[in-house]
């Protein structure tokens, strides 16, 4: 080789290629694992708030249990007509709550079951006929992956057959 030709051989070539991948290669990781991160922590986020409307709605409801009680006439009862509302949980344990009430304000009222089944929250309103029978279920999903450390979902403080839900 003559001493006064310029350039790179073939080894320096490969050896700077190689070491720019790597570089390249790393960075690249970096910049994943950092946008992985960033959108766990999003969805984590999003996940918390679902679950705080989702909490915020079944209270909400709740508030509302046994609404309307009184239709005018003495004889006239939740189990007979769709204008008074059961005054108690008609069911209310670890992963199930049943309950009336008249959720939109239209005069009838309305069945309304939370449930879990597995990992899914689940949610039936159907509003009662004009006899006070009910409706089949109808249930949507509320809300997935439902994971409450081992707790019960709903947990209840009062008498089923008291004047008031608690």
């Amino acid at each position: 080789m003559k001493k006064n030709q310029r350039g790179f051989t073939m080894g320096e070539v490969l050896l700077v290629t190689s070491l720019l991948s790597f570089a390249t290669t790393g960075v690249m990781t970096l910049v994943s694992k950092k946008a992985k991160t960033n959108n766990g922590e999003q969805y984590y986020r999003q996940m918390v708030m679902d679950g705080r409307g989702t909490v915020d709605q079944i209270a909400k409801e709740l508030r509302r249990a046994g609404q309307p009680q009184h239709a005018g006439a003495a004889n006239i009862n939740s189990s007979n007509s769709n204008k008074v509302a059961a005054n108690t949980f008609l069911v209310a344990n670890s992963d199930q709550i049943v309950f009336e009430a008249d959720l939109d304000d239209n005069g009838s009222v309305e069945r309304v079951e939370y449930r879990l089944k597995g990992e899914t929250l689940e949610r039936s309103v159907v509003t009662k006929n004009a006899d006070g029978s009910v409706p089949q279920a109808r249930y949507e999903i509320v809300a997935q992956r439902v994971d409450n450390g081992g707790l019960p979902v709903f947990t209840f403080d009062g008498d089923l057959s008291g004047d008031k839900p608690v």
